[in-house]
C-alpha cells in the first residue's frame, strides 16, 4: 500500500487525534482529584482552627469506649500473684518502670469495683467474670495476710456485697476483704508523732468544728503554703477515709458502734482540716467531704450535708477525680445542677488532658489508662492504678 495515500493518512491523523483527546481527558481528571483533595485538607484544618491538639485526638478513641479501654489496660497490669500493681512510671516512648503492690495489693480493691461499674451499665458477662477471678484471687491471699485499709475497702466492695450478681459464696469473699483489715485506732492517732514542726503534732485535740463554719477559717493566710510532709499528707489522706469505711460496716452489719467510730474518726481528721489546712491536697480535703456525705446519709445530719456543701465551695482544685465523684454524689442528692456541671467539666479537663491517647501532643505513649494528676493540675508520666479505677467510676456516672 502507498504510504503517501488520502486513505492511510487519515487513518494516522485519526490514532493521533485519538491519544491527544484521551492525554486531555487524563489531566482534567488529576486537576480535579487535587482541587478536591485540596479543599478537604482546607475544611479539615478550618473546622478545627483554634482546638487544642488534644481535642483533636480524643476523637480516634470515643468517650464511650474509654472507661472500656481503660478497664483492658489495668487488666494488663497485674503482678505474678494476680494482684493489680500499684503504678507504672513511664517516658515518652514507653512505660515500663512499674511499681508492684504492697504485700496486701489493696490497689487493686478500686478495679474490682470499677469493672463492676462497668458490668451494671453494659452487662457484659466477661466483667462479671474477671470481677469473680479478681475476687476469688484476693480473698485466697487473706489466708496468709490481711488487706491494708488505707482507703475505701468497705465502701467500694459493700457496693457489690449488697447486689444481687453475686451468689452467698462470693459475698461471704466479699465481706472477708472488708472485714480481715486493720485501722488506726484514735489512741494510735493521738499518739503520732508525725510534726510539722518541733511543737505542732499533727493531732492535738478531738473537737467538732462543723457549726459555725467561716470560709475564713480555711484560707487564714498564717495557715497557707506548700505540703512539705509527703508522709503526713498520706496519713491525711488515709484517715479522711476512714469515716466513709465505717459507714460502711455500719449499713453491713447494723452495728451502731461503727456508726460511732466513723463519726470519732471524722471529728478528729476535720479538726485538723481546720488546724492545718496545708496537709490537705485536692485529693484528701475531698476524700473528706465524701465522708461527710456519706455520714449524712446514715444520720440524716444537715450538719454533715452542710459541710460536705462547704468543701465543695472551696475546695483546692477542680479536676480531681475525687472532688468529681463528691461532685457527683451531691448532685445525686440535691439536684442541683452547679454540681452537674463541676463533675461533667473535670471528666471532660480529665479525658482532654490526661488520657494516653496515641498521639495526643506528640508526647504520650499511646499505651491506654490515664496519666497522674498533681495538686496543680500538671501532666505527670505516671500512672497510678487506683486512680484510673476511679476515674473510671467517675465516667459511667454521667
Amino acid at each position: 500500500m502507498d504510504v503517501n495515500s488520502p486513505q492511510l493518512q487519515s487513518q494516522n491523523f485519526e490514532i493521533s487525534g485519538s491519544k491527544k483527546r484521551t492525554i486531555k481527558s487524563f489531566l482534567i481528571v488529576l486537576v480535579v482529584f487535587i482541587a478536591i483533595f485540596f479543599l478537604g485538607i482546607n475544611f479539615y484544618l478550618t473546622k478545627n482552627k483554634g482546638v487544642p491538639k488534644s481535642e483533636v485526638a480524643i476523637k480516634s478513641t470515643p468517650k464511650q469506649d474509654i472507661p472500656k479501654a481503660t478497664l483492658d489496660w489495668l487488666n494488663t497490669q497485674k503482678d505474678e500473684r494476680g494482684f493489680y500493681n500499684h503504678a507504672v512510671n513511664c517516658d515518652t516512648k514507653s512505660c515500663q518502670n512499674i511499681e508492684k503492690a504492697g504485700g496486701s495489693g489493696h490497689d487493686g480493691i478500686a478495679v474490682i469495683w470499677a469493672r463492676y461499674k462497668y458490668y451494671q451499665k453494659y452487662h457484659d458477662a466477661n466483667d462479671l467474670k474477671i470481677v469473680n477471678s479478681d475476687i476469688d484471687n484476693y480473698e485466697k491471699q487473706l489466708n496468709k495476710m490481711e488487706i491494708q485499709n488505707d482507703f475505701w475497702n468497705c465502701s467500694l466492695m459493700y457496693e457489690l456485697w449488697k447486689s444481687s450478681d453475686f451468689n452467698e459464696e462470693q459475698k461471704k469473699k466479699i465481706e472477708r476483704i472488708c472485714w480481715t483489715g486493720t485501722y488506726l485506732t484514735i489512741p494510735e492517732i493521738e499518739s503520732f508523732t508525725l510534726r510539722r514542726s518541733d511543737d505542732n503534732f499533727l493531732f492535738r485535740s478531738e473537737t467538732n468544728l462543723l457549726k459555725d463554719v467561716k470560709k475564713t477559717d480555711l484560707l487564714n493566710p498564717d495557715t497557707k503554703g506548700k505540703i512539705t510532709d509527703s508522709k503526713i499528707v498520706g496519713r491525711v489522706r488515709e484517715i479522711s477515709s476512714y469515716p466513709s469505711d465505717f459507714v460502711s460496716r455500719y449499713y453491713w452489719k447494723n452495728n451502731k458502734k461503727d456508726l460511732d467510730i466513723a463519726e470519732a474518726y471524722f471529728n478528729k481528721i476535720t479538726d485538723v482540716y481546720f488546724k492545718k489546712p496545708t496537709v490537705f491536697t485536692s485529693e484528701n480535703v475531698c476524700i473528706l467531704g465524701i465522708s461527710s456525705f456519706d455520714l449524712y446519709k446514715a444520720t440524716s445530719g444537715q450538719d454533715y450535708l452542710n459541710f460536705s456543701k462547704f468543701v465543695f465551695e472551696n475546695k483546692i482544685n477542680n479536676n480531681s477525680p475525687l472532688c468529681g465523684i463528691l461532685a457527683d454524689k451531691l448532685f445525686n442528692e440535691t439536684n442541683d445542677n452547679k454540681y452537674k456541671t463541676s463533675r461533667n467539666e473535670t471528666t471532660d479537663f480529665i479525658l482532654k488532658n490526661f488520657y494516653d491517647n496515641k498521639g495526643i501532643e506528640n508526647k504520650l505513649v499511646g499505651a491506654g489508662g490515664f496519666f497522674k494528676i498533681n495538686s496543680e493540675n500538671k501532666f505527670i508520666f505516671r500512672k497510678e492504678i487506683r486512680e484510673n479505677a476511679l476515674i473510671i467510676g467517675l465516667l459511667l456516672s454521667e
